[in-house]
């Protein structure tokens, strides 16, 4: 992975230049995790800010597998990765780079709307992904879980909740 050069490097340049792979070798010192696991975690450390995708995990995973920085083994069906020494040491050499790209995960929020917006979107992602194959008994459900999913989020900004 190329160095980062500056320190008012933005959150989605670090992205492209690797800092997924950093971010998924830090999880991993914590212990071994499945990619679900690990895309939660870091999602954790950026408060919801950012959430990666399985598109952005998983490829990274095997590419961190490919060159030996992490080991994967099945595990019920699921793979497990964990760390290993040669992924210890890039960890090691990318310190200060990894501390370039944590730097926004202590800020709070930049957009104290983004982690509904992203919530929001996952949900129109996967209503889109399944409306085709829903039967008309689930849309009826499926529209009475937001609808009721809607009034609770009133309630709630109304103080009866």
């Amino acid at each position: 992975m190329e160095p980062f050069d500056r320190a008012n490097v933005s959150f989605r340049h670090a992205m492209r230049r690797g800092a997924a792979r950093l971010l998924i070798l830090k999880v991993l010192t914590e212990g071994p995790h499945h990619g679900y696991t690990i895309a939660r975690r870091i999602s954790e450390l950026f408060r919801g800010e950012y959430d990666p995708s399985p598109g952005v995990i998983y490829p990274t995973l095997q590419a961190l597998e490919d060159v030996g920085q992490v080991r994967g083994a099945r595990s019920e069906g699921r793979v497990v990765y964990a760390i290993t020494p040669v992924g210890r040491a890039e960890l090691a050499r990318h310190r200060t780079d990894l501390a370039l790209v944590l730097r926004g995960a202590g800020v709070p929020g930049h957009d104290p709307a983004r982690p509904i917006a992203r919530a929001a979107d996952r949900l129109r992602r996967v209503l889109l992904f399944y409306l085709p194959e829903m039967s008309t008994a689930q849309r009826v459900r499926v529209a009475r879980m937001l609808d009721a999913t809607r009034v609770g989020i009133s309630r709630l900004m109304e103080g009866s909740a």
